[in-house]
């Protein structure tokens, strides 16, 4: 569990730097008053705050195996170990190497972006209107086809099917007969096929079974697997999601695409703006292709 602290731990100490002195805290590391605060390492202090912005980055697997309480222990433990580690780094000047510090500035850019796009989410409004359009608009996407669940009996010869239809006439148990004649894996499971849609199956065999009425058994059927015997189980009529089942759904795909959008808009702006050159030559040189002339032309947008 704690390896999957170490990234947000790593944000959280280059971006938040979550720490005051001892005495903004309330008390000494042998006696806290203030309520707010979990713990103390050193000059730094651990806030509920803090341990409540790391559980809402974690995945809900990983919560579920541990109590409320064990599960803010575990992200303290890994707060206090890491303000530790990170105290030392810095007694020892490994914040001052250069790579170290390219790294971190880094860690930084990346979480501003992902402020940004936050900020431009913030911005978006969706009305009814724009919601229901998009339903009216694509309303197939909310369609449910009609399904049904088959069990079938395959063997390799058509006189075989028939032996085996008569047999069923006379009162043989389908599924006991798929189980012990069947070539199909599905033998195993007395012929059943579950629950399949339209265009899953052979042609003719799905012609065949979708004629069915539940607890019906079809006349011997050729497909390219060999001759069936088909008994349908069950139906499921094909149904419409309404507007209300799917408008949740329907909000985040808007949003998303505003999203995209607005970040397109932005970034579009921004590179006019800031002036983006690239060197062409370092691709050329993984490449094996000659440089422009230049060496340099204009970026094309980041995937």
């Amino acid at each position: 569990m704690k390896r999957s602290f170490a990234a947000v731990f790593m944000v959280l100490i280059v971006v938040f730097g979550c720490s005051q002195a001892q005495k903004e805290a309330g008390g000494t590391p042998g006696g806290i008053t203030d309520p707010d605060v979990v713990a103390i390492i050193g000059d730094d202090v651990v806030y509920g705050k803090d341990i409540e912005m790391v559980l809402a980055q974690m995945p809900e697997h990983i919560q579920k195996r541990y109590t409320p309480s064990q599960l803010r222990r575990e992200v303290l433990e890994g707060f206090i170990s890491m303000k530790m580690l990170a105290h030392e780094a810095k007694k020892r000047g490994i914040d001052q190497d250069e790579e170290v510090k390219h790294k971190l500035a880094y860690v930084v850019e990346q979480f501003l972006a992902k402020q940004m796009e936050m900020e431009l989410r913030k911005s978006i409004t969706l009305g009814d209107a724009e919601i229901e359009q998009y339903y009216v608009q694509n309303r197939e996407r909310y369609m449910t086809a009609e399904r049904i669940r088959a069990r079938h009996i395959l063997v390799d010869s058509e006189e075989r099917a028939r032996e085996l239809l008569r047999e069923i006439r006379s009162g043989a148990d389908f599924a006991e007969l798929a189980q012990r004649v069947s070539s199909c894996p599905s033998a195993s499971t007395g012929g059943d096929l579950g629950w399949f849609s339209k265009g899953k199956m052979d042609p003719a065999f799905e012609e065949a079974a979708f004629a069915l009425g539940n607890g019906e058994v079809s006349e011997v059927v050729k497909s390219g697997s060999g001759y069936h015997l088909i008994k349908l189980e069950d139906r499921k009529p094909a149904r419409e999601r309404t507007l209300d089942q799917v408008r949740t759904s329907i909000q985040r795909t808007l949003e998303k695409e505003v999203l995209q959008k607005s970040i397109d808009e932005l970034r579009e702006n921004l590179r006019s703006e800031m002036g983006v050159v690239v060197n062409e030559g370092y691709f050329h040189a993984f490449s094996g292709e000659p440089a422009s002339e230049s060496g340099k032309e204009e970026a094309p947008d980041a995937p």
